[in-house]
């Protein structure tokens, strides 16, 4: 399977956490900047929770889509041409 050619070189788990780590970061900074400056305050905790629920559900999305195809040129390219050749 093609997927399993990637995993074996950056495994799911390790992919799956830094995607999370990321979204969680992003979706954070971006509602709380937002809250801040006015720009789409928050009523409540509950209303934080599900915007952060569902920003990090979009970008692990997101994430996976931009992941994949990367993965895909970084393989490609270490295998026509690698670092260790000019």
């Amino acid at each position: 399977m093609v997927f399993s050619r990637i995993h074996s070189f950056f495994p799911l788990g390790r992919l799956l956490r830094l995607i999370l780590l990321l979204a969680v970061t992003v979706q954070v900074s971006v509602i709380l900047y937002n809250n801040f400056s006015g720009y789409y305050p928050l009523r409540d905790f509950q209303h934080f929770l599900f915007r952060l629920g569902m920003g990090i559900f979009i970008s692990m999305i997101a994430g996976f889509l931009l992941a994949y195809p990367d993965l895909y040129m970084i393989r490609y390219l270490n295998k026509t041409v690698p670092w260790n050749t000019r």
